[in-house]
């Protein structure tokens, strides 16, 4: 497994609201979505040695019957729950890699296990995140927020050195399932330290965030995220969308 797999295992561990799985059916097929935009401010932060500028951040992602589609600036990141397969686009580039979950998962094991003695740096710093834990925090209170029913919960996880508190605001009012990523990336993130009890943290989680508030410690230092859900529309789209463009470049994965 490449160390660009393994950073996209990292970061798809973070992610908690995507959809559940079902048959994919043929490549032409148009197929029911949900497109959610969601709006993130993060402050700046002043890390050793960098300064990481305040910057907001546009989310888009569309939900379908056991696919996901999540686009940032000009990448996609795309999940197929059928086949359990994770793949980047760079739209810039013109090229996708791609990783499936039982790879991820054997990567994983494996660098949990091995000795940090003679490895690279970004290599330890890899092996320093799998150590996970997550406690979700039911706070029994409820409220209507941007005209959707809510629940508050308090979500804090622990990636290595990097540490999140997170006040989430979930609604169940969206017809989609939440469960997606939490059940394709299970074999992956029961791999590592803590993920078994980090999974079934994460699996009382139910519901779309419409407002949510991050306080993340990283290397100790701290800064601040909020999100808002800005909007919800549903559209049909060809089922080709959740694969990257046929004139991009299959891009082999470092080694």
């Amino acid at each position: 497994m490449s160390r660009r797999a393994l950073q996209t295992a990292i970061a798809i561990l973070t992610i908690t609201a995507l959809l559940l799985g079902c048959d994919n059916g043929d490549q032409g097929t148009m197929v029911a979505v949900h497109k959610l935009v969601t709006i993130t401010e993060t402050d700046a932060v002043d890390l050793p040695g960098q300064r990481l500028a305040a910057h907001s951040d546009t989310v888009v992602m569309w939900l379908g019957p056991g696919l996901a589609r999540r686009d940032v600036g000009r990448a996609s990141f795309l999940v197929d729950a059928v086949r359990g397969e994770f793949t980047q686009v760079d739209h810039a580039e013109r090229h996708w890699t791609r990783a499936s979950a039982a790879d991820i998962s054997l990567a994983l094991a494996t660098l949990a296990q091995d000795s940090v003695q003679g490895v690279d740096r970004q290599t330890r710093m890899l092996q320093k995140l799998l150590n996970i834990s997550a406690r979700v925090t039911d706070m029994d209170e409820s409220r209507t927020i941007d005209g959707y029913p809510c629940r508050r919960w308090v979500v804090e996880q622990s990636f290595g050195e990097q540490n999140t508190r997170s006040e989430v605001w979930l609604t169940d009012a969206i017809a989609v399932d939440s469960t997606l990523l939490q059940r394709v990336t299970q074999p992956a993130l029961a791999a590592v330290p803590g993920g078994r009890q980090a999974l079934v943290e994460l699996s009382k989680l139910r519901g779309v965030p419409v407002r949510a508030a991050a306080f993340h410690t990283i290397l100790n230092r701290e800064t601040r995220s909020e999100s808002r859900l800005v909007s919800v529309d549903e559209m049909t789209v060809p089922l080709s969308f959740f694969s990257p463009p046929a004139d991009y470049a299959l891009t082999q994965p470092d080694s």
